[in-house]
């Protein structure tokens, strides 16, 4: 139970954070690649 929490927080945690970052860099660096 304790292993699922601990590796569940950080995901989430970090799902919160590169989803701003991912859709800003998917912005940036889309129209280059394409």
């Amino acid at each position: 139970m304790c292993g699922r929490y601990a590796l569940y927080g950080p995901v989430s945690r970090l799902r919160e954070r590169f989803s701003a970052n991912i859709d800003e860099l998917a912005a940036d660096f889309g129209p280059r690649y394409n």
